[in-house]
């Protein structure tokens, strides 16, 4: 879970629907906090107190999502076989969410992340941009009609086999 500036209440809705929905013993946490005020901080830190296991990664400049989300995923490697992905706008709505998650997760032992699924169209420049990083790996893109797509999750909430974060 990352959290960011002076947002309190998406803090607040996030851990108090989480706590509601969810058995306490059913996971993990890693806060991750980039420059978040006062009241944001000291709540996250009782939090930590109360919940066995929680991991709070904090900075008083926003580092932004990257690397504060490699920090999170990395310092110490996350050894579980799933890890799920929250921001601060995201929030959990239902008591079955994570019994849910499990069964399609069982049922679907091919998939290696869910979430909300976007595409975009990606341009020349789009596309000579991410031939030119370090990380492209030649695979070319995927072409619907004469334009090429980008099919990604949307950011706020996923869950992904951990040994595919790892990779990626």
């Amino acid at each position: 879970m990352l959290l960011y500036g002076d947002h309190f209440l998406l803090c607040e809705r996030f851990f108090t629907r989480l706590f509601r929905h969810t058995p306490s013993d059913a996971f993990r946490l890693r806060i991750g906090l980039n420059a978040v005020c006062r009241q944001t901080a000291e709540y996250v830190h009782a939090i930590g107190r109360r919940h066995a296991g929680t991991t709070i990664y904090e900075s008083p400049d926003n580092i932004y999502k990257g690397p504060m989300s490699r920090r999170m995923f990395h310092e110490p490697p996350i050894e579980t076989t799933w890890t799920i992905w929250f921001d601060d706008d995201s929030y959990v709505t239902r008591s079955d969410w994570l019994l849910g998650l499990g069964v399609a997760v069982e049922t679907s032992p091919s998939v290696v992340m869910w979430g909300a699924l976007y595409r975009v169209t990606a341009g020349s420049e789009v596309q000579d941009f991410i031939r030119s990083r370090p990380w492209y790996r030649g695979k070319p893109f995927h072409a619907e009609g004469d334009e090429a797509v980008i099919d990604f999750i949307a950011g706020g909430y996923w869950p992904i086999q951990t040994a595919w974060l790892r990779a990626l």
